[in-house]
C-alpha cells in the first residue's frame, strides 16, 4: 500500500501495481526490447523544475512512439501512470497523468479490430478516472472536450444515446470513438456503453 496524496489514507496503488508493469516489461525483454531506458525518462519527470518539464515530456513522448509494445496497452501511458502515483506535487501529477490519457486514446484509436480497441479502452478509463479524480482535488474541473459537441448538442436536445449511436454510424465513427462519445456525453458504464454498441 502506498500513501496517497489526495486523501492521506493508505490505499492500494492504481493499475499498473508495480507486478504488471513488471510483468510488461519482462514482455518487452522477451521480444529484445530494454524497457529501461524510458522507464528512466518518465522517472525523471516526476521531479523536474517547472521550466525543464514540457521539453523533457515532449523527448519522453518521442523516445516512447519509438519503442515496441506488448499487450494492448501503451508503453508510454503505463509509465507515465506509474510515475504520476509515485509523485507527490498534484500539479505534476495532474500533467503526467493528462500526457497518459493522451498516449492512451491514441493508442486505442490505432486499434485495427473492435474487440481489440474496446481492450486498449480499459487503459483510458482508467487513467482518465485518476486524472478527474486528481483535477477536482487541485479544485478545478476536468478539462471539456469539444471533440463530441454534436452528440452532446443531441443529448441536449433529449435525444437519446441509441440516437446518438445511429448519428455516430452515419458519421464515420469507429466502435472506439462511440465508445467514448458514450462515456463522455452521455455518462455511461463502460459496459452500458458496450452493450448499446453491440
Amino acid at each position: 500500500m502506498l500513501p496517497h496524496p489526495l486523501d492521506g489514507r493508505e490505499r492500494a496503488m492504481t493499475t499498473p501495481e508495480p507486478d504488471a508493469l513488471a510483468a510488461y516489461q519482462a514482455a518487452l525483454r522477451r521480444q529484445r526490447t530494454d524497457p529501461t531506458p524510458l522507464a528512466a525518462l518518465a522517472e525523471a519527470l516526476c521531479d523536474l523544475p517547472d521550466g525543464r518539464f514540457a521539453a523533457a515530456l515532449r523527448d519522453f513522448h518521442s523516445a516512447a512512439d519509438a519503442s515496441d509494445y506488448a499487450w494492448d496497452s501503451d508503453y508510454g501511458a503505463l509509465l507515465l501512470e506509474a510515475a504520476a502515483s509515485r509523485c507527490a506535487d498534484l500539479t505534476r501529477r495532474r500533467d503526467l497523468l493528462a500526457a497518459a490519457v493522451g498516449r492512451a486514446e491514441r493508442f486505442a484509436g490505432w486499434a485495427t479490430a473492435g474487440g481489440e480497441g474496446l481492450a486498449r479502452m480499459i487503459d483510458t478509463k482508467r487513467l482518465t478516472d485518476e486524472l478527474t479524480r486528481v483535477v477536482r482535488a487541485i479544485g478545478g474541473e476536468a478539462p471539456p472536450s469539444h471533440e463530441f459537441d454534436a452528440y452532446a448538442a443531441m443529448r441536449d436536445a433529449g435525444r437519446g444515446a441509441r440516437e446518438a449511436v445511429a448519428r455516430a454510424t452515419s458519421d464515420g465513427l469507429d466502435r472506439v470513438d462511440a465508445l467514448r462519445m458514450l462515456r463522455d456525453v452521455y455518462g455511461l458504464s463502460l459496459d452500458e456503453a458496450v452493450t448499446l454498441l453491440r
